[in-house]
């Protein structure tokens, strides 16, 4: 009888891309099975946002093949990037 490899324990196979941007963490991971829950391609592949700022974490994408999810992870990162520096702009200053 042949098994299945299990990838749960292996971060290094499921984790696709990390970049983080203080203080937020934008994380991709292969889920390693669909998350489509209606009719389309598969998605298997997730982006997420983990910080402190509701308008940023949770944000989430997903997608059905790597290089989608490679191409999400940056557009995901640049939107954190842009809104962290809106909010930094915003900010007056307490000197």
């Amino acid at each position: 009888m042949t098994s299945t490899p299990d990838f749960t324990g292996d971060l290094a196979y499921l984790v696709i891309m990390k970049t983080d941007i203080d203080p937020y963490e934008v994380s991709t991971v292969w889920l390693g099975i669909n998350h489509q829950f209606q009719s389309g391609p598969p998605l298997i592949f997730e982006t997420m946002v983990f910080g402190p700022g509701p308008e940023i974490d949770g944000c989430f994408g997903r997608w059905s093949t790597e290089l989608e999810a490679l191409i999400g992870h940056e557009e995901i990162v640049q939107q954190v990037r842009k809104l962290i520096t809106a909010d930094d702009v915003e900010k007056p200053d307490d000197d």
